[in-house]
């Protein structure tokens, strides 16, 4: 006979059952009590409270898996060869790919660890509940062919799965199909008591074991969670929830007649919670009829905040009315809204918490690094799994190894090494005599050149080294299974690994991070366990890397890592889908919404409901396929309920991502049960309205509170007074703590950037000598300037061919060709005549600019051919130019401002400071002058960017030119000459050889700055243009036409905005200031030093130093501008 223990109340029948127990005890007995598999700890220690025998020999509490293990080690299956469920995930996963080109349904599922799992827990329950040929049979009479072909599928993987483990290995059914057979035989089960508690509902193959304990003569106890009115009454029942433990109930009178104890004499100690147990989901639930005094319902602005007012409620709870941490329990609708805001939110508020959620062995950082390690052989040292490996502190064989693995990275990054790359030793090959001539004028040569073998040491050291831990797979391709595990062993056991875990634990144990820790000491025996159990089941056969970590990343993904709780003193997290009822007094149902709870994504992957509804129309028994999971969600809800003495029931207007939200329909009956005839709620509590009587005992909320007041206080805005007091006492608690001074920093900050010391910039800026670059850069920003031409920081090398590069390349190239041109009869000269010149400047160029391994990268080669094909269609342009006007090339790469005889003169801005630089090229035209700079880039002079303190560079040039000579040297324009290739789109016309021929002449047409003496000059400019406008030399839409005397007032305006800004410069003036373009385009946007002058577009918007479009010529006001 079974005996059941029924009862609405879930505590109530376990404290009853462990009485029993101590009963059975005293009178000798032996007792088994088996509860879920996530029950166990939690029973163990409710059993041992709630008993008078201090140490218990006689009794054990078990799972259903431990129950098996006890038995089958005395009947000795324990020598038989068990299929863990790894290696039951292992196996299914290769099951599904050996079998991927047979299925259509299920093809490609191999990798998606849910259908695994699905697959898995459907071959259980075919096994469990005993579905037979016949069912499968009955499926085919269908309707519907996706069904039939789906169980068609099912059955070819099952068959495949039974095939695969026949002989060799016992899984979890056959192991308990195999105990019910030796049952009877069992005779170290006489005169023992099973206990059945917590559980709703049974599989087939576990009633069988029940039907076995009772054939054999044991007793049997079983507790229910049920109403008796739900049991008797014959007519349909409104409590739905207890249709799981109904269905328990009618099976275990199918094995025999039960003798019922109901335990109803009994009701909960509190009248609300009592009578909300009773009218929890009734069709007409009864009134309460007055304020609940511990129930209390919790309307929040959004998920976010409704964490925040949990801590801060549960503050209030522990500080001022005297529970432990202990006492409280959070259940979560949705992991994914909930789980990551109240660690962080309860870690801010310094209170513990034990996550009793699934913890995936995937997601251990350890095992992430041994995945990691592995993606590096399969998919040749991506650059975010070497990231990953070198930062994650598992791996360390050097000093500095921080230090150096950041070099490391960045070599990799900004060289662009992928792929193959990284086994070729060319592309890590340190190209000495390049760096030597690199740095050969430089006055840090030593300096600078010790740095560069430095890195390249470090470089190939730590390449050296993880190619000599990667040994073990690198050599190894389609090779047995066991080879393949035994080489990601050998990998993994590496003694640099093994001690950078060491470390890594010892760290994590001195920094308190005790649930880290004690996870971490599982996973090393988890993760061979895994290789273990994919040697064990195909050894022998041949595989490649790829598969075998596919296997090892599917069963990494299902492993739980079971953490025991590292305090006694704790808030435990759970949520309603774990249907696990932690046994707390006071406890939090957070996410109440409709969106949430019930939880509506726990569709079963293969079985669908739809599925579900067709096969019941063929009258077959679905068994355990029937589970509602709502209406399990339901029960826990109950549970809850009962097992409370305090109940906040929680729920938001909004989610995460500020979207509306509802209250879930179970919430809204619950409120009605506590609402006045007008429909108002007892017992509301708003989130934005907690006040200061809960808010105070929260450090971090008063925190928030005070420097808020100290703030508006700071601005002379109104206060109340009990936040005046608030914040004099915060200030006094910071100082009696010597935190004031921080916070005080903190107040007060601005990103203001004070001048430098006198001494500094003296130190700093010695020079009186200044490039246009350096000026234009300061009139920008005055503090990008200071980062980049006072601190002057190493700027990691690129490894494509960068602009600065390109550009040198090609000025070198047109520096010979425009001497060619200045040198020989140009009518003469034939553009082929150029070639071999441009051939051998492009090889000294590349050369001198590029080191060994950026010159035969192959990218590099077609981006440095194109430079050359362009150059020569550039070098046949720029004869055509000088052919078509009167000027001849005078000067190329002429300085100026610098201590050498030939040299132009110092651009002067006032007594001591000048501008120096050099010119491309100066052409004359009799005394006419006009100056070229060549530009790699898409460049158009604009006067009103002069204007604003920038391009500068034509002006300065033409002033350097005329400065001393004015009669013999008269300036008539300074250009830009564009030597970029891109073609842009053509119109209508299409693309017949004119229309090319025209767009690549607007391609290399100058612009600038042009001095109008008199209309001849752009006859001498173009001599066979018809108007300027017509010229094929000269972009006339693009350049600023100007008189002699607006030349003057523009020289002197520049003059003077450059000694300004030299003038701040030496007096340390490093502002934050960057010029704003429009409210959409500004100097910070690109800017490399963004992390180091912390802009930030909230605070310092008044910073930017506006771009003024509507400045003219006509409002510099002479000398004195």
């Amino acid at each position: 006979m079974i005996e059941t223990i029924i009862s609405r109340y879930p505590k109530e029948m376990s404290t009853y059952i462990y009485r029993k127990i101590e009963e059975d005890l005293k009178n000798g007995k032996k007792d088994l009590l088996i509860v879920p598999e996530q029950y166990t700890l939690q029973t163990d220690i409710n059993f041992l409270k709630n008993i008078s025998f201090k140490a218990v020999m006689d009794a054990k509490v078990l799972s259903f898996s431990s129950l098996k293990s006890y038995i089958g080690e005395k009947i000795g299956q324990a020598n038989e060869k068990f299929l863990t469920k790894n290696g039951k995930i292992i196996l299914i996963s290769n099951i599904l790919q050996d079998m991927n080109d047979k299925l259509s349904l299920f093809q490609n599922k191999y990798s998606n660890i849910e259908f695994v799992n699905n697959i898995s827990s459907l071959i259980s329950s075919i096994k469990d509940n005993n579905f037979d040929e016949d069912f499968f049979m009955k499926i085919e009479e269908s309707d519907d062919p996706i069904t039939r072909i789906k169980f068609k599928e099912v059955k070819m993987i099952y068959d495949a799965y039974e095939k695969e483990i026949s002989g060799k290995f016992i899984d979890s059914e056959d192991s308990l199909s195999y105990i019910i057979e030796k049952l009877p035989h069992c005779d170290f089960l006489a005169d023992t008591v099973f206990y059945f508690d917590k559980f709703d509902s049974l599989s087939d193959l576990k009633l069988s074991f029940v039907e076995g304990l009772i054939n054999r003569g044991n007793e049997v106890f079983f507790s229910l969670n049920l109403d008796t009115e739900f049991i008797n009454r014959s007519s349909f029942s409104d409590l739905e929830f207890f249709d799981s433990t109904d269905r328990l109930y009618r099976k275990l009178n199918e094995i025999t007649k039960t003798h019922d104890t109901v335990l109803d004499n009994t009701s909960l100690a509190k009248e609300d919670i009592a009578h909300l147990s009773r009218n929890f989901e009734r069709f007409n639930p009864k009134k309460f009829g007055g304020s609940p005094n511990n129930i209390c319902f919790l309307e929040n602005p959004s998920t976010k905040m409704e964490v925040e007012n949990t801590a801060r409620i549960i503050n209030y709870l522990v500080k001022d009315k005297g529970y432990r941490y202990k006492d409280i329990a959070i259940y979560i609708s949705s992991e994914e809204e909930y789980k990551n805001e109240i660690v962080k939110v309860f870690n801010r508020y310094d209170l513990p918490i034990f996550m009793d959620s699934d913890r995936k062995l995937i997601d251990n950082h350890i095992v992430k690094t041994f995945l990691a390690i592995l993606r590096l052989v399969i998919y040749n040292f991506n650059s975010q799994d070497l990231s990953y490996f070198l930062r994650s502190g598992l791996f360390s064989f050097s000093e500095n190894f921080e230090e150096k693995a950041i070099i490391f990275e960045n070599y990799i990054k900004n060289r662009k090494i992928k792929g193959k790359m990284f086994l070729e030793d060319k592309y890590f090959a340190y190209d000495e005599d390049f760096y030597k001539n690199l740095y050969e004028n430089d006055p840090k040569r030593e300096e600078k050149l010790g740095a560069k073998t430095y890195e390249y040491q470090v470089i190939n050291e730590l390449r050296d080294r993880i190619l000599d831990l990667l040994k073990p797979l690198l050599e190894l391709k389609e090779e047995k299974t066991r080879d393949l595990c035994i080489g990601i062993f050998n990998i993994i056991d590496d003694k640099d690994i093994r001690r950078g875990i060491a470390s890594f634990q010892e760290i994590l144990k001195e920094s308190g991070r005790l649930d880290e820790y004690k996870e971490n000491d599982q996973v090393w025996d988890k993760f061979v366990d895994i290789l273990e159990e994919i040697v064990d089941l195909m050894g022998e056969r041949s595989s490649s890397l790829r598969k075998i970590y596919s296997l090892i990343e599917a069963t990494c993904k299902d492993i739980n890592v079971g953490i025991i709780p590292p305090s006694k003193d704790h808030i435990e997290i759970t949520s309603f889908a774990r249907a696990r009822i932690a046994d707390r007094g006071v406890n939090f149902a957070l996410g109440l919404n409709d969106v949430f709870f019930p939880s509506n994504n726990r569709e079963d992957l293969i079985v669908g409901k739809g599925e579900k509804d067709k096969l019941r129309a063929l009258d077959l028994d679905l068994k355990v396929f029937d589970e509602d999971y709502e209406e399990r969600e339901k029960l826990v809800f109950y549970k809850l309920i009962t097992i409370s003495d305090k109940l906040f029931l929680s729920y938001s207007l909004a989610n995460r991502k500020s979207e509306a939200i509802n209250k879930s329909i179970i919430l809204n009956s619950i409120m009605n049960i506590f609402s006045d005839r007008e429909g108002n709620t007892y017992g509301m509590v708003y989130g934005n309205d907690l006040g200061l009587s809960i808010e105070k005992f929260s450090y971090k909320t008063m925190e928030v509170r005070a420097l808020r007041s100290i703030r508006q206080m700071m601005r002379n805005e109104n206060v109340d007074e009990n936040d005046k007091e608030i914040a004099r006492a915060f200030i006094k608690y910071l100082k009696e703590n010597d935190s004031y001074e921080l916070i005080e920093k903190g107040l007060n900050f601005t990103n203001d950037k004070k001048n430098l010391r006198e001494d500094l910039a003296a130190s700093l800026y010695k020079k009186n000598h200044f490039n246009v670059s350096e000026i234009e850069s300061y009139s920008r920003c005055p503090y990008k300037y200071f980062i980049n031409y006072g601190l002057r920081p190493n700027i990691d090398e690129s490894y494509e061919v960068d602009h600065m590069e390109l550009g040198n390349i090609v000025h070198k190239l047109f520096e010979d060709i425009s001497r060619n041109l200045s040198e020989k009869n140009i009518e003469e000269l034939k553009a082929s005549d150029l070639e071999d010149i441009l051939i051998e400047n492009f090889k000294e160029a590349t050369l001198r600019n590029l080191d060994k391994t950026r010159r035969e990268d192959p990218r590099n080669k077609f981006i440095l051919n194109n430079v050359l094909n362009s150059a020569k269609r550039n070098s046949e342009k720029l004869m055509d130019q000088v052919k078509n006007g009167d000027f001849k090339i005078y000067a190329v790469e002429k300085d100026f401002g610098y201590e050498k005889e030939d040299n132009l003169p110092k651009v002067y801005v006032d007594d001591k400071n000048y501008m120096r630089g050099r010119i491309d090229r100066i052409d004359k035209a009799g005394n006419f002058v006009r100056i070229i700079d060549y530009k790699t880039g898409k460049k158009t002079f604009k006067i009103i960017n002069l204007l604003n303190g920038l391009d500068l560079q034509l002006l300065v040039y033409m002033m350097s030119a005329t400065e001393n000579e004015k009669d013999l040297m008269i300036p008539v324009g300074s250009f830009y000459m564009p030597l970029y290739d891109e073609m842009e789109s053509v119109n209508s016309e299409g693309y017949s050889p004119e229309t090319v021929e025209n767009a690549m002449n607007d391609k290399f047409r100058i612009n600038g700055l042009i001095v109008k003496i008199n209309e001849e000059i752009f006859k001498i400019i173009d001599k066979n243009a018809e108007s300027p406008k017509d010229s094929s030399i000269l972009d006339y839409k693009n350049s600023d036409v100007l008189s002699p005397e607006e030349v003057t007032k523009l020289e002197q305006f520049a003059k003077n905005l450059v000694g300004e800004f030299i003038k701040n410069i030496k007096e340390g003036d490093i502002s934050l200031k960057p010029l704003a373009y429009d409210s959409n385009r500004n100097e910070c946007q690109y800017c490399d030093f963004k992390g180091i002058c912390k802009f930030d577009e909230t605070i310092d918007q008044l910073r930017y130093r506006n771009f003024d479009k509507d400045k003219t010529i006509e409002d510099l006001g002479g000398e004195d501008d």
